[in-house]
């Protein structure tokens, strides 16, 4: 569960609609001491498609900023630049 970073934009395939979403997330983290404290920002790119993908992008056109869960088949991929490496979090 996490928060859409911009309104997606609705696609036509082949298929029918698709979107594609960033969904950032940020897990609480509890302390030794039982306090609890944020952690880091994670990014997902989330493919929807169908009655999902439409849903999703009238929602967020008409709230702007809304929090979504989400599910599926999860990849992470690796890039290596000149500026070091980061991860791609795909759903």
């Amino acid at each position: 569960t996490g928060n859409l970073a911009a309104t997606p934009t609705l696609r036509e395939g082949d298929n029918g609609p698709y979107t594609y979403a960033r969904v950032l997330v940020s897990d609480r983290i509890r302390q030794e001491d039982g306090s609890y404290t944020d952690g880091p920002t994670v990014a997902y790119d989330v493919a929807v498609s169908g009655n999902q993908a439409q849903n999703l992008v009238e929602a967020a056109e008409e709230s702007g900023n809304i929090r979504v869960t989400f599910s599926g088949r999860y990849r992470v991929t690796e890039y290596k630049g000149d500026q070091g490496s980061r991860l791609q979090h795909e759903v």
